[in-house]
């Protein structure tokens, strides 16, 4: 959930934002009941984790969430989630593509033609994975309060 969401309406536009995806969003959201989560603010660029800023707990208000209160850092899932970003996704992403790679390729049996498209195939797989991934972190705060 971006960060520009809790601001005023009338806050400037936020070209840091908008263009790199630098600044700060929440991660870790965990929903107490139907209208309250704790999330980590995270110091985020192109949505990967740099470090945690806080831990907040917020309300739902209408159809905006408001802060209510700080909460501790948790190191745990702090660590938990760098292992996520720096270790487990690069390596799910990058497996389906060490069959088509050129030390591999030779092994699969398949034509030569086959290498570029399974290369392109897997490209075109990872940006869909991708912006799936990015849908979900924009509903995070609703997936939390329901499987609460």
């Amino acid at each position: 959930m971006n960060r520009r969401q809790f601001e005023s309406a009338d806050a400037s536009y936020d070209l840091w934002w908008d263009q790199a995806r630098l600044g700060q969003t929440y991660y870790q959201a965990m929903g107490l009941d139907d209208k309250t989560v704790d999330a980590t603010v995270w110091f985020v660029f192109f949505y990967m984790p740099l470090w945690p800023v806080e831990r907040v707990r917020l309300r739902r208000s209408g159809d905006r969430w408001e802060r209510v209160g700080r909460q501790p850092l948790h190191f745990a899932s702090v660590l938990w989630l760098y292992l996520k970003a720096y270790i487990l996704f690069p390596i799910l992403a990058a497996l389906p593509v060490v069959p088509f790679s050129k030390a591999f390729f030779p092994l699969t049996g398949l034509p030569k033609e086959a290498q570029i498209p399974g290369i392109l195939l897997w490209l075109v797989a990872l940006c869909v994975a991708l912006w799936k991934m990015l849908d979900l972190h924009e509903t995070s705060f609703e997936r939390a309060i329901a499987r609460r």
